[in-house]
């Protein structure tokens, strides 16, 4: 090994603690010394342009989440593991699922069943309160200029309209039935997010935006090729260049069997995409695309749905994601794990051993 792991909490390194994700639980992690500053580092990988080491959202990145109607639901009803309801932004019926990690529209509630309706229906909820004053603070006491700093913007436009209908029976007999009024909404809301991403980033120099849409489940898409050029693609197009417009990157969050959209993704100019592996061949689409779009991978075989490993086995499943999906640039992942003692070894083995793979792959070695 070229590089060193030092073992956990060994003294004379420094540490800061952080909050876990997706959670209000916070873990111990190491700061490492870093040849370039993880901003640098980051902007090469998204570039695809000799990246040191792979990205590690844990340690590398800021987050900063100005309050918008499309974003997450208020702290208190975020996290936990006890059901919770409460009303969206919208007027939107929602209960958090702590075995899904998020929110949805509460089953059997329906805010609106006719799309053609949505101009008398639909209030778009105000943004902006107090973002001046909030975000003079955080450039004042929080920013960081060597770490790429990230927020999340939420819900995207057939998200809503699938809340807004009360899951996706009424929403796809919406694409079908009325394209015409579907399309107005999409765009209608394409300028609300327009307008709202333009002011963020007027107030915080965001280098990374990520945008909730998902596009399909896991055996299939939810729309047809047809649709989503005819309806869906240029509304988003027009949130991505806005997102992009002065030098962020944007990331597309989307869940389902999509495999068939990832070229419509890369014509969209999104930079990394953030998609399920259960459902989708990421390694094969790293092969394809891998020159063209990023990728936002989970450590391959960890999360919900799998059993804890231990720190070896961890170790082990964050070399094979590197040797996977990091080849070229083009990734960032997570070393988070389950504990404290995960997250030390994870952070340092996925820093180090990408470090080794990049030396090696760009002539350092």
């Amino acid at each position: 090994m070229k590089y060193e792991r030092p073992s956990f909490m060994q003294p004379g390194i420094e540490v800061e603690t952080r909050t876990r994700p997706f959670s209000s639980a916070t873990m111990t992690i190491p700061i490492l010394e870093y040849p370039i500053t993880p901003k640098d580092n980051f902007f090469r990988s998204a570039k695809r342009d000799n990246p040191m080491w792979v990205p590690n959202s844990t340690t590398d990145f800021d987050s900063y989440t100005m309050g918008t109607g499309l974003g997450p639901p208020r702290p208190s009803m975020w996290g936990g593991t006890e059901r919770r309801e409460y009303t969206d932004a919208w007027g939107v019926e929602t209960v958090f699922v702590p075995e899904a990690g998020g929110p949805m529209h509460k089953p059997g509630s329906v805010f609106m069943d006719d799309v053609t309706k949505w101009e008398e229906k639909v209030k778009f909820p105000v943004y902006g309160e107090n973002w001046e004053e909030a975000a003079k603070l955080f450039m004042e006491t929080k920013y960081n200029p060597d770490r790429p700093l990230r927020t999340n913007i939420g819900q995207g436009i057939t998200e809503r309209l699938v809340a807004l209908m009360g899951g996706y029976t009424l929403f796809c007999e919406a694409l079908v039935v009325e394209p015409e009024a579907t399309y107005a909404f999409f765009n209608r809301l394409a300028d609300y997010i327009v307008g709202m991403v333009e002011k963020m980033l007027e107030l915080i120099p965001f280098d990374f935006i990520t945008y909730h849409d998902d596009w399909g489940t896991e055996r299939e898409t939810f729309y047809s090729n047809k649709m989503m050029e005819e309806l869906i693609f240029e509304p988003t197009k027009r949130i991505v260049a806005a997102c992009k417009s002065k030098g962020a990157m944007f990331e597309l969050h989307s869940c389902g069997h999509i495999e068939r959209f990832v070229p419509y993704m890369i014509d969209l100019d999104i930079d990394f995409m953030q998609i399920q592996r259960r459902a989708n061949d990421i390694p094969e689409l790293k092969r394809k695309y891998g020159d063209k779009i990023g990728f936002n991978t989970s450590i391959e075989r960890t999360g919900a749905s799998y059993p804890q490993v231990s720190i070896d086995e961890y170790c082990t499943l964050i070399r094979e994601t590197v040797d996977l999906y990091a080849g070229g640039g083009g990734l960032y992942t997570a070393a988070s794990g389950y504990t404290d003692e995960h997250a030390w070894a994870g952070t340092f083995e996925l820093y180090c051993y990408s470090r080794e793979f990049y030396d090696k792959e760009q002539g350092r070695d």
